[in-house]
Formats: C-alpha cells, sequence, structure tokens
C-alpha cells in the first residue's frame, strides 16, 4: 500500500514544473500543504463514495463562508494578546461532567475546564470557523473575522497566476510525460481538480484569515485539531508553540500521503512542535509520515470523562428524559450517512429497520446522527416500516452509550467510545469494500456485511454481551493507551512547560 502510493506521487513530482509551481509560499502555509490536503481529500471521498467524488466546495458551503468574507472586511479585528489558542474543528456539544454542565468544544472541552479552573491568570482563546456558541466556556473567534480587502485581491491574483502555470504545464504533464499512463488518473485528476479558480481562491483566502489570526492573537502556545490543521503555520512569533491533538482515527494511507509531501517539499518549520497521540499504535503512524518534531502517547483527554461514567450518568434518568420505555433494550446507530453512497445507505436503513421489526417488543432503536449528515434526516424518515427515535447532533453521545445494550456503527469512533464503557459493538459494513476501521480485526466488534446477518449478530449479542470483552483490554491498551481520566492532566502540564519554556 505504502510502495504504490509513493509510486504514484512520484511519477507526478518528478517533473520540476509542478514541484516549481507547488514551492510558493502564501502566507501561513506553502501551496504544496493545501495540494496535499485536496489530494486526501478527493482520495477519501473517492473510497467513501465508491469512486465518485463529491465537492467540498458546494454552493451553500461556499456562499456562507464567502459571505462572511465579505461581511468581516471593514470589521474591527479581534485583537488580545493570547497564551493559549485552541484550533477547533466546530463541533460544539453540551458536556456533563462530575462537578459542572457546560457547552464547550468536542475535543478539547477538558482541556479548556482544567486550564481555566487551575491556572485562572492564563489568556485563553478559540478560533473556529462557525459562529461559537454564545454560552461557550471560553472566549472565541471565528477565523473568517480576520479577512481583509487586499486579501481578496491577492487571492485572486495569485489563483489565476497559479491557474495559468498550471494549463501551460498540464498538456506536458498528462500527454507527452505520461504516453504510457506511467502517471495514476486519480493523481492527475487531484492536481487538475486542485487548479480550479473557487479551489484556490477559498485556500488562499483561508491562508489569510488564519496568519491574520495568529499575527492579531499573538499565541505563545497553539493547540489544534488535527482534522483541521496538522502542521505548523508561519507566525511573526519565532518562539511560537504548536500542539497537534489526534482528534479520531488515524489513516495510513493519508500520513503515506504527507510523508511523501514532507520528503518532496517540507521544512522543519512547517512540521508540529508535538503531536499527542492517544495509543502506541497511532504513535508508529505518525513518527513515520515525520509530521511532528515529537510525537507523544497520552491518552485521548476527551474520554477522561467515561473513567468517572458511573458517577456522572443515571440511565433511568437518561432514558426518561428522551422518553424512552424502561422495559426495553436500547440499540444505538451512530451513523454516517454523509460518508456513503446513497445505495449503501438505503441498503443499512432497510437492514437496521427490518432487525428492530423482527426482535419485536424487545429492543428499541435510538438512532444518533452524526455532526456532519444532514439533521433532517430524510432518509431515516423516508423509510416508514419501523419508528426509531432519531437524536441530532447536539445531544451528549457519551449518555446515549452509557445507557445503551449495544450500538451499530460503520466506522465512526464512538466504537471506540463503546469499548471504553464495554459495551459490544456491531460493525455494519454492506459497501462491499473493507472495513476502514480495524474494530473487527481486533476483536471488539462483530462485522456484518451482508443485510441477512444483522439480525443474528444482534440477536447473539443481545443474548449474550459478554462475548466481545477478552480482547479490550489489549485493544484499549494498544489504541488508546490507557483509560484512567489523566490524559487531561498530561496534556495540561505539557502545555504549562511550554508556557514557562516561552518566558525563559
Amino acid at each position: 500500500m505504502k510502495s504504490k502510493i509513493n509510486k504514484k506521487l512520484e511519477s507526478a513530482f518528478a517533473n520540476s514544473c509542478v514541484r516549481n509551481i507547488l514551492i510558493d509560499e502564501l502566507n501561513a502555509f506553502p501551496l504544496w500543504y493545501y495540494c496535499m490536503k485536496d489530494m486526501i481529500r478527493i482520495k477519501e471521498s473517492a473510497n467513501m463514495m465508491g469512486g465518485s467524488y463529491f465537492n467540498r466546495n458546494d454552493i451553500k458551503y461556499t456562499s456562507k463562508r464567502a459571505g462572511r468574507w465579505i461581511t468581516h472586511i471593514f470589521s474591527k479585528k479581534y485583537q488580545d494578546n493570547t497564551d493559549v489558542l485552541f484550533i477547533s474543528r466546530d463541533r460544539f456539544v453540551k458536556i456533563e461532567s462530575v462537578s459542572d454542565n457546560l457547552v464547550s468544544d468536542s475535543l478539547f472541552f477538558s482541556i479548556i475546564s482544567e486550564l481555566s479552573t487551575q491556572h485562572p491568570d492564563i489568556n485563553l482563546n478559540l478560533l473556529c470557523k462557525a459562529s461559537p456558541p454564545k454560552n461557550l466556556n471560553i472566549k472565541a473567534v471565528n477565523v473568517d473575522s480576520y479577512t481583509k480587502f487586499s486579501d481578496l485581491l491577492n487571492s485572486a491574483f495569485f489563483s489565476v497566476k497559479k491557474i495559468i502555470q498550471w494549463r501551460i504545464n498540464k498538456y506536458y504533464l498528462a500527454n507527452r510525460m505520461n504516453p504510457d499512463k506511467s502517471i495514476d488518473s486519480h493523481i492527475l485528476y487531484s492536481l487538475d481538480s486542485f487548479f480550479s479558480l473557487v479551489n484556490l481562491g477559498y485556500y488562499s483566502i483561508v491562508d489569510y484569515c488564519y496568519y491574520n489570526a495568529l499575527k492579531k492573537l499573538n499565541p505563545r502556545v497553539v493547540i489544534s485539531n488535527d482534522d483541521v490543521l496538522q502542521f505548523k503555520p508561519r507566525s511573526k512569533n519565532n518562539y511560537l508553540k504548536f500542539i497537534t491533538l489526534q482528534s479520531s482515527t488515524i489513516s495510513p494511507s493519508n500520513e503515506t500521503y504527507q510523508r511523501k509531501f514532507i520528503h518532496e517539499f517540507g521544512s522543519e518549520s512547517i512540521r508540529s512542535d508535538y503531536f499527542i497521540c492517544q495509543g502506541e499504535y497511532f504513535k508508529k503512524l505518525k513518527d513515520y509520515s515525520n509530521t511532528s518534531k515529537k510525537v507523544v502517547v497520552m491518552g485521548q483527554p476527551r474520554y477522561d470523562i467515561l473513567a468517572h461514567a458511573s458517577e456522572i450518568y443515571d440511565k433511568s434518568k437518561i432514558v426518561m428524559d428522551l422518553g424512552l420505555d424502561p422495559n426495553k433494550k436500547i440499540i444505538l446507530w451512530c451513523t454516517q450517512t454523509h460518508g456513503m453512497s446513497s445505495e449503501e445507505n438505503i441498503s443499512s436503513i432497510n437492514a437496521v429497520y427490518n432487525t428492530m421489526t423482527s426482535l419485536k417488543d424487545e429492543v428499541q432503536l435510538v438512532i444518533k446522527l452524526h455532526p456532519s449528515e444532514d439533521q433532517d434526516a430524510p432518509l431515516y424518515y423516508d423509510n416508514t416500516s419501523y419508528k426509531p427515535v432519531i437524536l441530532k447532533k447536539d445531544v451528549d453521545t457519551n449518555a446515549l452509550l452509557y445507557s445503551c445494550e449495544m450500538m451499530i456503527t460503520k466506522n465512526s469512533t464512538t466504537a471506540m467510545e463503546a469499548v471504553i464503557l464495554n459495551k459490544p459493538v456491531i460493525v455494519l459494513n454492506l459497501s462491499g469494500d473493507p472495513d476502514q476501521v480495524n474494530f473487527v480485526s481486533e476483536g471488539v466488534a462483530l462485522g456484518v456485511y451482508d443485510q441477512v446477518d444483522l439480525f443474528s449478530a444482534t440477536k447473539k449479542i443481545l443474548d449474550d454481551n459478554s462475548i466481545l470483552h477478552e480482547k479490550r483490554e489489549e485493544y484499549i491498551k494498544k489504541y488508546l493507551y490507557k483509560i484512567d481520566g489523566k490524559a487531561t492532566e498530561r496534556v495540561v502540564n505539557l502545555i504549562i512547560s511550554l508556557l514557562d519554556e516561552s518566558k525563559s
């Protein structure tokens, strides 16, 4: 797998024309960084959608964000000397803990809470792409608010220049250099897709926004969600320390892409100072990709709350609040319609609904929608053969996992949380492709790859919910380090040490 990807990328970058186009710097990042992100995005889209590519720059998203850029052109830029800046993925949730109930970022909530409580003198800020909730437990600002009129003009000029350069060299790359199809069609498609006015303009303006935000906020330590920024942006603060925190699973093929780009274009300055992994398995992948100067295993801070689940959650109260039947077993389905083909979605819904109908009054189905999918849930309501309880993204998933007897998913990281809480998992994968995450091969989930098998797998677990317990501890050690409730403390200690280092 790794050598195959490397060969494909080498065939594209063997020609100096591609390298010369991508080597140019923007402000926060060089252009190759955004090309790498785009190639990974298109690859993942093809994997999820069965060979087709869905466009991130859809009309609704692009129009909404462009509107914010225009709105903020002449607005006053928020400026505040910041000690620690969090870069968010815009997932804000209600958190129930032992001592408090709050609204916070889904990845950073425990770190923010610990720093606010134990170190109130430290100035915290959070940078996000959406409008943050008003009752958030940290000061937050929209990165788009740092747009300037000159950025729009410069982005347009830069994009047009790069498109012209690409089109001049595209024919040579695709035909003269590639008569035997040695350059993979996916790579050529990815490059051609990347060098579009919308794509380059989008990345260029986003780049300006991050650069301007870092300049105005002037943080000493940045801690970023790895789904947003994995690499260290350029800053006028030479002493800035950049930490990337793992948010979910890590794809080996994505790390291969990143390793190749770092090897071809990278410099020491763009690598993050620290990458915090949640387990040894992921550390090996990050060591291989070489995206960070130092990779450390500390566990997952957002899972600390699960170490105290019995102190926080009351199943009878949760069941009552959701209007569920206390006499029926709860099956939780954590869905992902946004990352599956329409055929797979329909097959999965039919399989789950038929199974629930066959189990009659023994169980009740609760569907927890993924934050990235349509929260109106049209696919689930269109099928009227069964009536589940459908819950949106702002519901506490941990509370649902604590209350259920078993959970179903395809490759969501909620399966990891279920394993932590000792809940049996079914991986429902009707795509015809191999599992993207190895829950089944590691022995902590049952795999269902045909609609007709879901009923028997569900019945098997309901009859004996201990059948997947044997590999649990081994899995946690490999992928989650340990669930001791102290991952937050370990991360906070690193942040404090870096702050002290910057003072000296």
